[in-house]
């Protein structure tokens, strides 16, 4: 199989989360930084690539994609290990959609912007918005309460499991993120079980070396 070329950022939790979808679907790829952060560096045809300007996008054989929801569905539908990666039965496949949109909708905005980015970019040791902690909290409650174990559903691994790993992996970065999780050894349990995956290993964040 060819390698897919893959349009990102290394820092990116949604570039992250296509390339573990790829590495756990057994298919080849090629990293290909886009940092939408530094336009002056963006490829001058990267427009074409994603109208919305946003990461990822990929190519693979002539076929275009971009949106991290589509990129997982094509990989995890063109192995068979891909498609293990999706539950068979309804309540299974529910759970794992909704977790994956629980984590774009809530946990990406309150634990990476609203903890991680603001004790990160600026002095760990600052103290972060009540409310945004509140948010965090909320969040990880919810998971906690959807979660299993090993993996978020069970004794497989899902989607689901690739959609959160990247967002809890740069809450767990910081201090107030790391006192939250803490707290709920459930979650941290799961990241370890999670960092032992090759695929983990491989797509680990700058933040976290």
């Amino acid at each position: 199989m060819r390698p897919v070329r893959l349009f990102g950022a290394r820092y990116s939790v949604y570039t992250r989360i296509a390339r573990l979808v790829l590495l756990e679907s057994g298919i080849p790829h090629e990293l290909e930084e886009v940092d939408i952060f530094r336009p002056a560096e963006v490829p001058s045809d990267y427009a074409a690539r994603h109208p919305f300007m946003k990461i990822p996008a990929m190519e693979h054989d002539g076929f275009s994609l971009y949106e991290t929801d589509a990129i997982a569905a094509y990989a995890s539908a063109l192995t068979s290990a891909g498609q293990d990666l999706v539950p068979s039965d309804p309540g299974s496949v529910a759970r794992t959609r909704q977790i994956m949109r629980s984590m774009d909708n809530y946990a990406y905005p309150a634990c990476v912007w609203g903890i991680y980015v603001p004790q990160h970019e600026g002095n760990v040791r600052n103290p972060v918005d009540r409310e945004a902690v509140a948010r965090a909290e909320r969040v990880l409650d919810a998971l906690m309460d959807l979660s299993a174990a090993p993996y978020l559903l069970g004794q497989s691994m899902t989607l689901a499991d690739l959609w959160a790993l990247p967002m809890l992996a740069y809450l767990n970065a910081v201090p107030t993120g790391r006192e939250l999780l803490v707290k709920r050894p459930k979650l941290t349990d799961w990241l370890q079980v999670m960092r032992e995956r090759p695929s983990v290993k491989t797509t680990r964040f700058p933040a976290e070396e």
